[in-house]
């Protein structure tokens, strides 16, 4: 089981936005907006994405993300 977390922030943006802080916040390594948007729209655009969604989606500068900060909260 894992350790409580609590949701700190919510952000909406468009895909063209700037995204630089949250992509290396994200943790996988990307060493900027360029190279995580290419990994997201790798995944997003994956046989097995198509499969679940029934259709391959459509991704560009007018794509809705929205990325949420959680923090680790210990028990009271």
């Amino acid at each position: 089981m894992g350790r409580p977390t609590r949701k700190v922030s919510s952000r909406e943006t468009l895909l063209r936005g700037s995204y630089e802080h949250g992509a290396r916040a994200e943790g996988r390594g990307y060493s900027d907006v360029a190279q995580w948007r290419a990994a997201h729209e790798e995944f997003f655009r994956s046989d097995g994405v198509t499969e679940f969604l029934g259709r391959t989606p459509v991704i560009d500068d007018d794509t809705l993300v929205v990325a949420e900060r959680f923090r680790v909260v210990e028990p009271a």
